[in-house]
Order: structure tokens, then sequence, then C-alpha cells
């Protein structure tokens, strides 16, 4: 019985890591390649408070955080991160106007530019 118990609360611990490392590490919305080179632009989900309840729930407010990688085998070269009020997108758009060039859209009304990992955002 007591090594059912040992068992069980191992378990646990590793579940609980694992929701821990998902959850600080974000979740990945949308990801696109460039056509003609390696580089690539990834949108991931953020909690602002992943070591709380609602943080491990995924309840609340979200940052939304634009990536820009050289390639796949370096780190995160540069990123843009967009926070609102209530704003929940259900529309991701990643375009590559040319080889270092790429747009993000979030449900059409928040854009960003990125060229060479140099974030701006667009108004339109």
């Amino acid at each position: 019985m007591k090594r059912v118990l040992v068992v069980a609360g191992l378990f646990a611990m590793v579940a609980l890591c694992f929701l821990f490392m998902w959850r600080v590490n974000g979740k990945v919305l949308a990801e696109e390649k460039s056509p003609p080179a390696q580089a690539i632009i990834r949108v991931r989900q953020l909690q602002p408070n992943p070591f709380t309840i609602g943080g491990l729930l995924g309840l609340g407010e979200s940052i939304y955080r634009c990536e820009y990688y050289i390639n796949r085998s370096v780190p995160m070269y540069s990123s843009q991160s967009y926070s609102g009020e209530s704003f929940f997108p259900s529309h991701i758009k990643i375009e590559w106007k040319e080889a270092s060039v790429a747009e993000v859209l979030l449900d059409e009304c928040v854009k960003f530019e990125c060229k060479n990992g140099d974030w701006r955002r667009l108004d339109d």
C-alpha cells in the first residue's frame, strides 16, 4: 500500500513538472518558414503568471509573442509581444513578402512586420 502511494505521488510530481514546463514555454499557435531561406516566424501564447492556478489552467489574459528564428538550429533571434484586454485571436496569419520580410496578422486587427529580425507594429 505504501509503495502505491509513493508511485502515485511521483507520477503526480512528474505530471505537474510537465504542466509547468508546457505553461512556461507557451503554446505555439502558428509557425511559418520563409520559402527560399531558413528563417522561421512563430506565434506563441504565453501566460503572464504561469505558476499560479489560473496560469496552469490557462485562464485569464495571455501574451501573444511573435518570434523570429534565423533557422531551426539556433535560439530565438528577436520577438515582439502583444497583450490586449480580452484579446483572444481566433485567426493568425503569417505571410512572407520576401525572404527576409514577413507580416503577422492577429485577427486582422493587430499587424506586425519583421525585416531581418527587426519588428515594428503596423497601424492601418
